[in-house]
């Protein structure tokens, strides 16, 4: 009796397994064989895989609606954007103020949706496999130079760095992602501080990696919010958006994304109305 119960265990125990390890985010492998399955379960399986179809149908419906709402918006925002730029470049000096700062808030904005549209479709290629992320050697310092005349261009906080101090520096990874994180980062530590509060990236190297760190004296994170921050659509509970500001709660969700598929790790420290700190690591180049 004992071994009979044992034998008829092994196949739902199986079962049980296959079943803890579905997710939404790979459904391809989410189908449970139905060639060992004891008779009595055949039809629960068979409806189960049924329905992990239908998921896979719609999961894949929706990842490319994401797509391509995200690639067709950009082109009319450029558009925009090009035209509000022509009107106030033309009109500088017959335009009133409130026209100009009117104008320059409609530019910001678009700039702000295109941002969005752009992680939107960095998230959606993702899920898909189709994100190309490189992972060569280049040089870190000029990437680092070209963040920093980009953020004190865009942003009216200080901005203190310590690059003239670093040694030639060559790490792997993907240049272009890496500006994207860092100028994320930036953006981030920007949003939640006071007005003209400094902000400061930090690079340090050891045998075998870099790490470059961004990090601010605004609200700080809550202990209990560390773990979810870099979750897709999350913003932690207690941080204070300031007025006019708004979040997707992408954007963490992206650097980790990105960082990791470059090779990299990002991580946190943080005190409540002390600041944080993000650090960004990547491994050297072995080459000279």
């Amino acid at each position: 009796g004992a071994v009979l119960i044992l034998s008829a265990r092994r196949p739902l125990r199986a079962i049980k397994q296959d079943l803890s390890t579905v997710e939404l985010s790979n459904l391809k492998g989410a189908m449970i064989p139905t060639d060992k399955a004891p008779l009595e379960l055949l039809p629960i399986i068979e409806e189960f895989n049924e329905m992990v179809g239908r998921l896979r149908h719609s999961s894949s419906n929706q990842k490319q609606f994401a797509a391509t709402i995200s690639h067709e918006f950009r082109t009319p925002l450029t558009v925009i954007s090009g035209f509000i730029q022509s009107v106030l470049n033309r009109g500088e000096e017959q335009l009133p103020d409130h026209h100009k700062q009117a104008l320059g808030i409609a530019d910001t904005e678009v700039l702000r949706l295109n941002r969005m549209l752009s992680d939107l479709l960095d998230l959606s290629r993702a899920d898909n496999q189709q994100l190309s992320i490189r992972r060569e050697a280049f040089e870190l310092i000029p990437n680092l130079e070209q963040v920093l005349k980009l953020a004190k261009a865009a942003y009216g906080n200080p901005i203190t760095d310590n690059l003239k101090e670093l040694p030639y520096l060559e790490v792997v990874g993907d240049p272009d992602r890496l500006v994207q994180c860092i100028g994320n980062l930036i953006g981030n530590a920007v949003k939640y501080s006071e007005k003209g509060s400094p902000i400061d990236l930090h690079v340090s190297s050891d045998d075998s990696k870099v790490t470059v760190c961004v990090s601010d004296h605004g609200q700080g994170i809550p202990a209990d919010q560390l773990d979810t921050i870099f979750e897709r659509f999350t913003r932690a509970e207690g941080v204070v958006l300031p007025k006019g500001e708004s979040s997707t709660g992408l954007g963490l969700s992206i650097v980790k994304m990105l960082m990791e598929a470059m090779g990299g790790t990002v991580s946190v420290r943080s005190t409540v109305d002390e600041g944080s700190l993000f650090s960004l690591q990547l491994p050297l180049s072995d080459q000279p």
